[in-house]
């Protein structure tokens, strides 16, 4: 029967991660007996949806569905697609494309802004990124002092498959000069390589300010 058919609100839905939203159904015609909805989507990025039962006295009525959505790692929108099906012949499927848009910031974080390292000593700091990468992010790390200080990494790099919150370790070294100049101050630049995943590349590069502590006798 041509005339059998799911109503709902929208053909298209946009929430925001992590919230519910409301979204109203109801049947064209009235059922035999129960006509069974249930809801099924293509990812997992909306939660669990029980499902509607219309019958002979409610069919015509607004059923209300709420539409809960999952909290992402990923600071880029997800599409889901939710899909509508009635256990009754002749109810065709209904299915919803849904935009599920990102609230997670796209950064990175230094362990600390400011480091010191004794002459011929070592100090260590860490960098992780704020959110999941999408495709692979390269941070390049560039010292501006290579003749009192060396680092062991000049690349950091975090994967697809890197969970959230990892962190990267960079050794910091003091060079011994030998002379009693005083302390010597430089900085490190870290930034997002053009290569990255998209949601990194307009990143703000970081610098961190690095300090060595001189150990020699002051001439």
């Amino acid at each position: 029967d041509a005339s059998k058919a799911i109503f709902v609100e929208s053909n298209s839905l946009i929430i925001e991660e992590g919230l519910t939203k409301d979204f109203d159904i109801s049947l064209s015609t009235r059922p035999v007996g129960n006509n069974t909805l249930s809801f099924t989507t293509s990812s997992m990025h909306i939660g669990s949806i029980p499902s509607l039962i219309f019958d002979t006295t409610n069919w015509s009525n607004i059923q209300t569905l709420a539409i809960p959505t999952i909290t992402s790692d990923y600071a880029v929108d997800q599409n889901d697609t939710l899909v509508i099906s009635s256990d009754v012949v002749g109810f065709d499927d209904v299915s919803i494309p849904v935009t599920i848009t990102n609230t997670t910031i796209a950064d990175m974080t230094l362990s600390v802004s400011d480091i010191s390292v004794n002459e011929a000593g070592q100090a260590t700091f860490e960098v992780s990124l704020t959110s999941k990468p999408v495709n692979a992010v390269t941070l390049d790390l560039t010292l501006n002092n290579t003749t009192n200080f060396s680092i062991d990494e000049s690349q950091l790099v975090f994967n697809t498959d890197t969970p959230i919150g990892t962190t990267h370790t960079v050794t910091l070294s003091g060079i011994e000069d030998g002379d009693g100049t005083g302390n010597i101050d430089s900085t490190i630049d870290i930034a997002v390589n053009g290569t990255s995943s998209s949601e990194y590349t307009n990143v703000t590069s970081k610098t961190m300010n690095i300090t060595m502590v001189d150990n020699d006798t002051v001439a």
